[in-house]
């Protein structure tokens, strides 16, 4: 199968489907020969890219960085992108990347509101506080 980023790891491999007691599995594989390192996957049909939020290693679902999972994801995309430019259509790579970076300009602004607001309440509340 063809070149993938791995959703465990983070590092490029290549989907492998195999079989177990009449079950279908993947799995990423890594290098080649006996230094080779293999990634469990999932059930074949049953999964779900949930393993990208999980990489961040958390105890409790509490315990969840939003932004640090969006940064992940940006960066995973990135990797994504470049490992795909050479195999698939880049109008729908360009396409895929120019989608993202309007969507990532919108929550920027966003993110500036919010800030300038979270500013606002630290002031009136050290203004109370005096």
């Amino acid at each position: 199968m063809g070149k993938v980023m791995c959703p465990r790891c983070g590092e490029a491999g290549y989907l492998e489907s195999y079989e177990v007691a009449g079950r279908r599995y993947l799995r990423v594989v890594h290098g080649r020969g006996k230094s080779r390192k293999r990634c469990y996957i999932g059930p074949a049909g049953d999964y779900e890219h949930a393993e990208l939020l999980l990489a961040l290693g958390l105890t409790n679902v509490m315990d969840v960085d939003y932004a640090l999972v969006a940064e992940n994801a940006v960066r995973r995309f990135i990797q994504e992108v470049r490992l795909r430019r050479f195999s698939e259509s880049k109008k729908a790579l360009i396409d895929r990347v120019e989608a993202l970076v309007r969507t990532l300009q919108h929550l920027i602004e966003e993110l500036g509101e919010l800030e300038e607001d979270l500013l606002r309440d630290l002031e009136a509340e050290e203004r109370e506080g005096e």
